[in-house]
């Protein structure tokens, strides 16, 4: 399936607007969406979230009008992250072939209490090609997760950015360091590309 934004008005592709309940699961597979401007998915609805979210074997093309600081799928205003059980983002191409855009595959506003337990959110993000869009805010950014994993994705972008570059942001002080698997990345071209706090282990530079 390719779904192709250029010339679209519209908003993002998936929103929980009016939503009244948690929706169950959301799943991509071998979609290819082109000339992106906005977020696929945006979450406006504080309340209800997204139990199972899945992104497997699809092409993000970011085009050059989109904002500088793009955000890819954005929980945004949702302050009940602790209903999410399983979020997985394996074997996709995230790439903008006009100028270096900085991205954020995943977002939350920090700034939203999250008050809600247990944490059970077991995160995936392995075998992705991340093209020309480094992160200076993270590209996975959440609040608390029971284990993750971030295992053979390659990271590029042209070093003439001067952008530093870094893969997970955590906001949970109780968040435990030891489930974060890091291993076997590989970024080349971005400056100063690392780890942030509570991934605990530096990707292979």
């Amino acid at each position: 399936v390719t779904i192709d934004f250029n010339g679209s008005t519209v908003g993002y592709f998936l929103n929980n607007a009016n939503a009244t309940a948690d929706m169950q699961g959301v799943y991509f597979n071998k979609v290819k969406m082109l000339n992106i401007t906005k977020p696929v998915l945006y979450s406006s609805v504080a309340g209800y979230g997204y139990n199972n979210f899945i992104v497997e074997n699809c092409d993000f093309h970011i085009a050059a009008a989109a904002q500088a600081k793009f955000q890819l799928i954005n929980f945004y205003k949702s302050s009940v992250l602790h209903t999410y059980k399983k979020i997985v983002f394996d074997n996709n191409l995230v790439y903008c072939d006009d100028a270096a855009h900085q991205v954020q595959i995943m977002n939350y506003d920090q700034n939203v209490a999250q008050a809600g337990s247990p944490w059970e959110a077991e995160v995936s993000m392995c075998n992705n090609t991340i093209y020309n869009m480094p992160s200076n805010n993270g590209y996975f950014k959440f609040y608390e997760v029971k284990s993750m994993k971030m295992n053979k994705n390659i990271f590029w972008a042209d070093a003439a950015t001067k952008l530093a570059s870094y893969c997970i942001i955590i906001y949970s002080a109780a968040q435990d360091g030891t489930v974060f698997d890091t291993t076997d990345n590989i970024a080349f071209g971005l400056d100063g590309a690392s780890v942030m706090p509570y991934s605990f282990d530096e990707m292979d530079r």
